[in-house]
């Protein structure tokens, strides 16, 4: 296989004597779907933050491209957040979407480009390109207050496209909602990849088989087995094995 397009190293993120990471290590790879699964308090949350540049790690390294994004002198000094970001755009997407209600779907697109720092000649064609790429045209005009879940993820989706992110991490992007929502959902995370890397995190066993081409099984804050796509039809039994489940 390729050079990585992103690579984590002994990533460990502690909590006083808790351990919620204990020294990961994922690769990542251009244009793939990568899933992270685990039970609830495995740690995918916490580790999707760090990559987001909303915690800071213990200790650890993230390179891209085989470049260093940061460096354990960076995380002491805590200035690795500001080298980290000006190094790679990353689109992020929590569990628990933050949407302004009074703002129609146009709008809160608008606000997100001006908070990424997207050059103003280049926003209208961002905007345009999300709302395409989300399939939101028909409700560009509507006030989020009045979207269905499905299509408030679809939203918080369209806002990780803006500023054409390397990575774009996904924490549980299909939590809630329905089966028809789960399916247009997964359509289009697939769609996603052909212009970006992704990496999302789920405790749905099937969900994750369909939808990623390799997985990562994290828990009690490790990585206890890599899932090859070939394998993921056997996701079930894998997974209770890793997990001693």
């Amino acid at each position: 296989m390729s050079t990585p397009l992103i690579e984590i190293k002994n990533l460990s993120k502690h909590y006083g004597t808790k351990i919620a990471l204990d020294k990961i290590n994922i690769k990542l790879y251009k244009n793939e779907v990568v899933g992270l699964l685990g039970l609830n308090g495995a740690g995918k949350s916490t580790c999707l933050k760090i990559l987001a540049g909303i915690l800071p790690p213990t200790e650890g390294e993230i390179y891209l491209n085989n470049e260093i994004l940061y460096s354990s002198n960076d995380i002491q000094t805590n200035d690795y957040l500001t080298q980290y970001k000006s190094k790679i755009a990353i689109g992020y997407l929590p569990e628990f979407i933050s949407l302004y209600p009074e703002l129609t779907i146009k709008d809160f697109l608008h606000f997100m480009m001006v908070i990424k720092d997207v050059p103003k000649h280049l926003r209208e064609e961002q905007l345009q390109n999300a709302i395409k790429k989300t399939h939101l045209e028909e409700y560009q005009d509507t006030l989020i207050k009045y979207l269905s879940l499905g299509y408030q993820k679809r939203t918080g989706i369209a806002q990780t496209i803006l500023g054409n992110p390397t990575l774009i991490i996904l924490d549980e992007p299909i939590s809630g909602l329905d089966p028809r929502q789960i399916i247009e959902i997964r359509n289009l995370i697939r769609e996603l990849s052909k212009e970006h890397t992704i990496l999302l995190s789920s405790h749905i066993l099937s969900e994750v088989a369909q939808t990623c081409d390799r997985v990562y099984i994290l828990h009690s804050g490790k990585i206890v087995k890599e899932v090859e796509k070939g394998q993921l039809s056997q996701i079930e039994n894998i997974f209770m094995e890793a997990t001693n489940a």
